[in-house]
């Protein structure tokens, strides 16, 4: 799906095509300032696999005040496994938790797209509420603000 390489192009504004999938989480730290607020930002980049992962991921998110949940708008298989780290995060977390949904692989977006924005955006505020947001972003492609935005709007949330 991709939360490797859209936290790389966060951090350092670079895309590696050779990324690997993470076993277990990485970690990695931004130091950021949001309406004159200097902020830590604490990215843990967890393994994607609900079921093989489970029994580790709570202790990479535990404590945390956000979560990013990212799907491939090229797979409709993993937009439908945001269910399931949804319900692990209701499950795990305090009602406070924010939660932003990153539809990833825009550039691949008008030949291969399996998931509308429309449906994405229906869902998500079934799920999780209309004021739930949504960004369609690419990690490949620097495409404006949008890469930056979902991690500097979780930050304005949580505040």
């Amino acid at each position: 799906v991709g939360k490797t390489s859209l936290a790389v192009r966060y951090i350092s504004k670079t895309f590696s095509p050779n990324s690997t999938s993470t076993i277990g989480a990485s970690f990695m730290a931004k130091k950021l300032t949001v309406d004159n607020c200097k902020v830590s930002l604490q990215i843990w980049d967890t393994a994607g696999q609900v079921e093989r992962f489970r029994a580790m991921a709570p202790m990479y998110y535990r404590g945390a005040q956000a979560a990013l949940l990212v799907y491939d708008i090229t797979s409709r298989e993993s937009f439908e496994e945001l269910h399931s780290w949804i319900e692990e995060l209701k499950r795990n977390m305090t009602e406070d938790l924010v939660i932003v949904v990153v539809a990833n692989k825009l550039d691949l977006a008008l030949y291969q797209r399996e998931v509308s924005c429309e449906e994405a955006q229906k869902y998500i505020t079934r799920v999780l509420g209309p004021d739930t947001l949504l960004y369609e972003v690419s990690a490949k492609e620097d495409n404006g603000n949008n890469n930056n935005n979902n991690y500097k709007d979780m930050v304005i949330i949580t505040k």
